[in-house]
């Protein structure tokens, strides 16, 4: 009997000055669909899983690699 799957991603949320431009943009990279794009808060799928941005006024990205 092959092993079932314990767990499977469905969708992770990533904080984001400009939700639209950031579905817009890993939309057309990914080569996914916006399927919801608002100033607060916009979405993208393949189907299967799907990624969201939320708007937080004071967010200050990442310094890489540090």
């Amino acid at each position: 009997m092959p092993d079932a799957p314990i767990a499977s991603l469905s969708m992770v949320n990533l904080d984001c000055q400009d939700p639209p431009k950031m579905a817009t943009f890993y939309a057309a990279i990914l080569g996914w669909n916006v399927t919801y794009s608002e100033e607060e808060y916009s979405m993208i799928t393949d189907g299967a899983t799907s990624i969201g941005f939320g708007r937080v006024d004071d967010f200050t990205p990442p310094d890489w690699p540090d």
